[in-house]
């Protein structure tokens, strides 16, 4: 099943009640992406369509389970006259899996401009290494993008940098793209930790969070791909920037 029609499915339960395929596996649980994905969908229904998501703050509390059911209950902790503050979590089996925060805000006029994050100067798609897929190493959920390895080493190749990062994209056909997609993309990258260690290890991340500003998302991207990187210098961070070029870059600091 598509990532697309997982997240099609969330929007479209009246009860926020889904279930992830075994094919979305990340080890034992159920990819953190498609998870984060669900969780911002469901923290969308109750705002306004003209506030945008500005931040999501997400912590991985516990594993989701595969092929077994999974709700998500959303909170409006404020609705002011600009913002919209909601809390999300998913629950499965009478305990919390996923908390989230975001915030929705709608577009004002500000006196201060703020560049986003440069794009990384790297190769073009076309010129970069695809990443394979090995059974028993690389996760079942990671059948769903290609990768292209742009900057830094390869995951478990013992390297010196935690910096690594390149080209993404889903494999499945896109009529566009939404911030649930960009949550999916941006975490299907390994934990930056990875290429710095000798042999295959378990590696997953426990929070997450993204800041969107003036975010345009092309409607369609067939073949688009987002670029993530990691840095080494801001080892907690994550920033994303859409750059306009037609395709969403993403560069992510992890």
């Amino acid at each position: 099943m598509s990532f697309t029609t997982l997240l099609d499915t969330l929007k479209q339960s009246a009860d926020n009640r889904v279930v992830a395929p075994a094919s979305w596996l990340q080890g034992r649980a159920t990819f953190g992406g498609l998870i984060g994905g669900w969780v911002y969908e469901a923290m969308r229904k109750p705002v306004p369509a003209e506030r945008a998501l500005r931040s999501l703050s997400v912590s991985f509390v516990g594993p989701v389970a595969a092929e077994a059911a999974v709700t998500f209950d959303t909170e409006v902790l404020r609705q002011g006259g600009s913002v919209t503050q909601v809390q999300g979590r998913a629950m499965q089996d009478g305990g919390v899996m996923l908390a989230a925060l975001g915030s929705f805000g709608a577009p004002r006029e500000s006196r201060v401009g703020v560049l986003g994050a440069s794009m990384p100067a790297v190769k073009p798609v076309e010129q970069c290494l695809e990443m394979p897929m090995v059974q028993g190493v690389t996760p079942t959920f990671a059948e769903h993008f290609a990768y292209r390895w742009a900057i830094g080493d390869w995951p478990f190749s013992g390297s010196d940098s935690r910096e690594m990062g390149g080209w993404i994209r889903f494999r499945e056909p896109m009529a566009g793209i939404t911030e649930g997609h960009l949550l999916g993309l941006v975490d299907a990258w390994p934990p930056a930790c990875c290429p710095c260690l000798n042999n295959r290890r378990q590696a997953a991340r426990c929070v997450g969070q993204l800041s969107f500003r003036n975010l345009c998302l092309p409607s369609a991207a067939t073949n688009g791909c987002c670029i993530g990187r990691r840095s080494s210098k801001q080892p907690t961070a994550m920033r994303l920037s859409v750059l306009n070029s037609g395709l969403p870059q993403v560069a992510c600091l992890l």
